[in-house]
């Protein structure tokens, strides 16, 4: 709660300004949050820990470190082949632009002769005219 105050003292009116807090009502509230979060992580917990007893092995960061590294094959195996197969895409895409490449300059060469044969034609046709 706040309240505020004028005190005259000479000319000017100064504010005096106290601030009563509710501190007991808001850390009773944090608190009230504090333990709702707590319970909330308590049964996670407990879960967490049948889940781990319950594996057929005694010491689980054993089976997880064995499901990690087994990932980590797999990652790299999937790394290997994608390398050496975006290689193979690599090399028949050289090859087929090569290709392309090729196809595109005969058809430039093609295209010029025949505008040099309808040039002729045009002559023809201007000289029989």
């Amino acid at each position: 709660m706040t309240s505020i105050t004028t005190i005259k003292t000479g000319k000017k009116p100064t504010l005096s300004v106290s601030i009563t807090s509710l501190a007991t009502s808001n850390q009773q509230t944090i608190q009230g949050m504090l333990t709702t979060e707590k319970s909330n992580a308590t049964p996670n917990m407990q879960m967490m820990q049948t889940t781990l007893q319950k594996t057929p092995y005694r010491k689980p960061p054993y089976r997880i470190q064995k499901t990690m590294i087994k990932l980590q094959e797999t990652m790299l195996k999937n790394y290997v082949e994608i390398k050496s197969e975006m290689e193979e895409i690599k090399s028949e895409l050289k090859l087929e632009m090569g290709e392309m490449k090729l196809e595109i300059h005969n058809l430039d060469d093609k295209m010029g002769s025949i505008q040099e044969a309808i040039k002729k034609n045009e002559r023809i046709k201007r000289i029989e005219n």
